[in-house]
């Protein structure tokens, strides 16, 4: 009876390592479309002060990952003596490589090539005359575009069949401009504080999974690195 038992075992649990064996090994082409729910959350609490939304796109092709993302801003906040308005549209196109070897998760490493085509305005300027009497001054609003480049590390994680998670960390620095350092924002939609040369950004997404062909990876892509 032991003996029929400790088979029972047996065969069960060698069913369920190789089922799980050819989960691990099977991996799908697809397209995942997400929105940054951080920038969600901060509309929402600061309503039309700090508002905007971002979108993202991944075609995944095997360990490659093509990724296009989109957002609006619309930013309001006090700097020195003044109040500055910055709102516009951003984007962001590059490349990841993902170096999981089981699943469809992803640990990817890759760049971006960014843009953001913006208008911002200098309000309420405080200035003081010759005879200390105080006033203000706004600027004419002014259209404007900056470029940047990117280095990126991402994690994107499946939590339930086509619903997922992704968190983005980036190093931005910045590689032109059209406007000159006579009048120039505070603020840039999609990248930060102008004054910063080099920044950091981070994006928390939740994003849905579109499958597209399946397919097994090879034995050799399963094995850990050094096996023979």
């Amino acid at each position: 009876m032991r003996l029929i038992c400790a088979l029972i075992c047996s065969i069960s649990f060698t069913a369920n390592l190789y089922g799980q064996i050819l989960a691990d090994s099977l991996r799908s082409n697809s397209l995942r479309i997400g929105i940054d729910v951080l920038k969600v959350g901060s509309g929402i609490a600061n309503g039309n002060l700090n508002s905007g939304l971002e979108f993202f796109g991944a075609y995944n092709s095997r360990k490659h990952i093509f990724i296009a993302d989109l957002g609006t801003a619309n930013i309001q906040k006090a700097v020195n003596n003044y109040q500055e308005t910055s709102k516009g549209a951003y984007f962001r196109l590059g490349y990841e490589k993902n170096l999981m070897r089981r699943g469809d998760d992803q640990i990817s490493f890759g760049g971006r090539l960014a843009g953001s085509v913006f208008q911002f305005q200098a309000k309420d300027i405080q200035l003081t005359s010759a005879d200390f009497s105080s006033y203000t001054v706004t600027l004419p609003p002014k259209n404007a575009v900056l470029f940047w480049l990117e280095a990126n590390m991402s994690v994107r994680v499946n939590i339930l069949p086509y619903l997922g998670l992704a968190a983005t960390a980036r190093l931005q620095r910045k590689v032109g401009q059209n406007f000159d350092t006579d009048y120039f924002p505070a603020n840039i939609p999609g990248y930060g504080n102008f004054a910063n040369n080099v920044a950091f950004g981070f994006n928390y997404y939740v994003f849905f999974t579109i499958p597209f062909k399946q397919y097994r990876i090879a034995d050799k892509d399963l094995k850990p690195r050094g096996a023979k």
